[in-house]
């Protein structure tokens, strides 16, 4: 049975199947090329002239399908030996599956519609897509099948994702939040942007985008943060495309931050990516009249090009970029004990974003977490050697999970490399809104909610010797 944080999205057949059509062209594209849906749908949708609740649920359907995979497989699997399926046929059993478990579409139109799609692709299918989807059809009513509030089997099948990640959830965040951050996988995310202080000040931003006709409101963690309440029009924006404003998830901007309590002189970024936690930070030094030089460390190359573009658009000038692993020599140009402030924002699995990345709900392992917390150990404490006395080391991953945060962060203080280094207290201290965030450690853990920003994590250390 469906309960209040169930997809709460009800489809009418009469307006469904150009938006069927465009998803599953676009799973059809993701499957042959090995590539991210969203772009996909997009594009599928704008081929085909959508309008715009058309488009919104071709994204929907899309979207939903590769996010809760595991699940709408299993629900197959029970009435047919899916490893038989050819792949655009499973493509339309997924599909119709869907939006019979998570949306909650009429029986006649969600298999109706799937027997013709199956008819324009392989006809001689229709008939075992009509057989398994009515199957299907019939044991909807009892889906999670079992009590979400009690069986952590159909709390995962109601959430789409795998068990493991439940279990994972709840040993590392408690039952409340994890069920929070569960719920939140299943409904689209809020979106946050910020002022580039580096270009305007904040009224004449916010000035700018409220002329476009979008609306935003306050958001935590500063003066400069806003939830846009209308995120396709903000994405489609002048002033985002004028870079007065950017996109960029409120406890994001919270890590950020921690850069900037002092007048760093050299400031540091290790996984810098594109650039906009290095902005947040930069903007707000520049608000207060402090132009760091800055380091960025980035392995991928396309990353770092993007994030050189976007900085030199922002005015900042003084910025090495360099390409390569924070292990690896070609980031040792940098001189130890040099840095006043070194961010580390390590890979992780990104369990605090998922509801952003439909893909990951299902190419993530547990071998992935054991995996990359052992890389993050490795990568922390080859930036820790940058940090001078006296100085700060930011780690930050966008993860939930104990095992890449805190247990990463205390053992880097037990190790030899992190023997110099101790917790410091988080400046800023979190909002008033945030405070359910701040660990006993001290530390910074947000995770997903409905109406909230994704997970991140920051601890703030400082060196003594």
């Amino acid at each position: 049975m469906r309960d209040a944080h169930s997809w709460d999205v009800r489809v009418e057949p009469s307006v469904t199947s150009p938006a069927r059509l465009a998803a599953l062209d676009a799973l059809a594209q993701a499957r042959r090329r090995d590539e991210y849906v969203a772009p996909l749908v997009e594009r599928a949708a704008r081929q085909r002239s959508l309008q715009e609740s058309d488009h919104a649920l071709a994204v929907l359907l899309a979207k939903g399908v590769v996010r809760t995979r595991g699940t709408l497989d299993e629900a197959i699997a029970r009435f047919t030996r899916i490893e038989r399926l050819e792949p655009q046929i499973l493509d339309v059993l997924r599909l119709a599956a869907f939006e019979l478990l998570f949306l909650g579409t009429p029986a006649h139109a969600a298999v109706d519609e799937a027997v013709s799609a199956a008819k324009r692709t392989r006809p001689q299918a229709a008939s075992l897509v009509n057989a398994v989807l009515r199957r299907v059809a019939a044991n909807a009513a009892g889906f999670p099948w079992g009590d979400s509030s009690t069986d952590r089997d159909a709390l995962a099948r109601m959430a789409g994702c795998p068990r493991w990640l439940v279990d994972a959830l709840f040993a590392d965040l408690g039952e409340a939040p994890a069920r929070e951050a569960l719920s939140a996988l299943a409904a689209e995310p809020p979106v946050y942007g910020r002022v580039n202080t580096l270009l305007a000040n904040r009224d004449d931003a916010l000035a700018a985008l409220s002329a476009e006709g979008i609306a935003v409101e306050p958001s935590p963690p500063d003066d400069c943060a806003f939830r846009a309440l209308e995120p396709h029009a903000f994405a489609r924006s002048d002033a985002l495309g004028r870079d007065l404003a950017f996109a960029c998830d409120a406890a994001a901007q919270y890590v950020a931050l921690q850069l900037t309590a002092s007048a760093p002189q050299l400031l540091v970024e290790v996984g810098a990516g594109r650039g906009t936690k290095t902005l947040v930070a930069l903007g707000r030094l520049a608000s207060r009249g402090v132009a760091p030089r800055l380091v960025a460390i980035e392995p991928n190359e396309w990353r770092a090009r993007t994030l050189e573009q976007r900085l030199a658009h922002s005015g900042v000038d003084a910025v090495d970029v360099i390409v390569a692993d924070v292990r690896d020599a070609g980031a040792r140009g940098l001189k130890p004990g040099s840095a006043d402030a070194v961010l580390v924002d390590a890979p992780c699995t990104g369990t605090g974003t998922l509801r952003r990345h439909p893909e990951a709900v299902w190419r993530l392992t547990p071998e992935d977490v054991t995996r990359l917390s052992s890389l993050q150990r490795e990568i922390l404490e080859a930036a820790s050697v940058f940090v001078r006395e006296g100085g700060i080391l930011v780690y930050s991953t966008c993860s939930v999970l104990v095992a890449e945060n805190e247990d990463v962060v205390n053992g880097f203080l037990g190790s030899a490399p992190g023997a110099t280094f101790a917790p410091a207290p988080l400046d800023p201290q979190p909002p008033a809104e945030w405070q359910r965030f701040a660990t006993h450690d001290g530390f910074f853990r947000s995770w997903p909610s409905t109406d909230g920003p994704d997970g991140h994590f920051v601890a703030r250390l400082t060196r003594s010797g």
